[in-house]
């Protein structure tokens, strides 16, 4: 009979083409007949493997050979038949899209809600960011999908949000890409402007809580010396003695916020916005006696969101400098001579105002911090003499 060479092919994703050799077999009395493959991807690429996957470097129309021997291994391997197929094949390219899944777990007793998600961008050397996209969507149980079209490639972060009235509204906190409530430490998504994929959010929710504590406060914005407006819709997250989110809330139009019914213990405040670093509270002890326990304040400026103090005034931010910055984890910090103080208190602290080193310097000459320990990401560095302060982002970029 006719021996035939033949192949079929499908995409297996954007630009990966999966082969299967579906060339003739044949059975002959007393042989041993086998089948040998040589391929020939049409872009300058080989193959022997039978049924092999090939990734093309760009889309196009490649012609694509294959030429199947027939060998005979009972008489020294002679070649028994060879025939050639040949097929074009249309590479397109991957769908312009970034995606993922939205999930939460099934403890917080809620079936289905719908949320708005928001891709966004952030330019760390001009502290700007912009919501590029947003979509509302509606989905499963437990979990439902969204999707950005026809976005350039480039770095991107992801948020979802509950919308207002929907289930679970004051339950799941909003979310970045992975499952990170502060924007600094959420998972970057690097599109490349094909498909980006599995850029899943698994939504953040509280502890559900009961007892006689009270706490409240206000976010100023400006210069936070009384006569600022009130910061709206600033999320304010209520954490317990790890750092740990308990509950959930937002600043009103007047910049307020309180939380009721929260048990005895250790708790901080934690202003969440984006691209502001904030510096959380300081600990509040509810105790027997100090249940309630107000004027947990803060300033918000275009940088930082950080407690208002007392008596405590900012340095003049040219009395030194800090570079470079982005560091690879060296940072060098020089001192103007109208510096005043004999020496300062150096604090770098992570976007969840986790301390990461603390130590003194001596204003009389350079100082140099090694942070060769610490991951890289956006940090903050605060220098502090005994009656002012001031504080600097820091992006570590190893």
């Amino acid at each position: 009979s006719q021996l035939n060479s033949s192949f079929n092919y499908y995409i297996v994703t954007g630009s990966t083409v999966q082969f299967d050799n579906t060339s003739s077999f044949i059975s002959v009395p007393g042989a041993n007949i086998y089948n040998t493959s040589s391929w020939n991807f049409g872009d300058g690429t080989v193959s022997t493997i039978a049924n092999p996957a090939h990734t093309y470097a760009g889309p196009g129309i490649y012609t694509v050979s294959l030429i199947s021997n027939w060998i005979d291994s009972t008489n020294n391997n002679t070649l028994y038949c060879s025939d050639t197929s040949v097929q074009q094949i249309t590479v397109t390219p991957p769908p312009n899209v970034i995606s993922g899944n939205i999930s939460w777990d099934s403890s917080a007793n809620i079936s289905q809600t719908s949320f708005k998600v928001w891709l966004i961008t952030f330019d760390s050397s001009t502290n700007m960011i912009d919501a590029v996209d947003s979509t509302i969507v509606t989905g499963g149980i437990w979990n439902t999908t969204y999707s950005f079209s026809n976005h350039p490639a480039g770095e991107y972060r992801t948020k979802a949000a509950v919308l207002n009235g929907a289930a679970g509204a004051n339950i799941l906190v909003p979310t970045y890409h992975f499952g990170s409530t502060y924007w600094g430490t959420a998972s970057l998504i690097n599109h490349t402007g094909g498909s980006s994929a599995y850029n899943d959010i698994q939504m953040q929710s509280g502890t559900p809580t009961s007892g006689p504590g009270f706490i409240a406060g206000n976010v100023t914005l400006g210069a936070g010396k009384g006569t600022g407006a009130g910061a709206p819709h600033v999320l304010i997250l209520l954490r317990d003695a790890a750092n740990q989110m308990v509950r959930f809330t937002y600043t009103d139009v007047n910049g307020d916020y309180s939380f009721g019914n929260v048990p005895a213990g250790s708790y901080n405040i934690y202003p969440e916005n984006m691209p502001q670093i904030t510096t959380p509270s300081s600990t509040i002890n509810l105790v027997s006696g100090a249940y309630n326990v107000s004027g947990i304040d803060f300033v918000k400026n275009s940088t930082e969101i950080k407690p208002k103090t007392t008596g405590v005034n900012d340095i003049v931010s040219n009395l030194f400098s800090i570079y470079p910055n982005p560091s690879n984890g060296i940072i060098h910090l020089n001192w103007s001579n109208d510096i005043s103080a004999a020496s300062v208190s150096v604090t770098v602290m992570d976007i969840t105002g986790r301390q990461v080193y603390k130590g003194r310097a001596i204003t009389s000459a350079p100082a140099s911090i090694n942070l060769g320990n610490v991951t890289s990401g956006v940090y903050f560095i605060r220098i502090a003499t005994g009656k002012a302060q001031h504080t600097e982002r820091l992006i570590i970029a190893k």
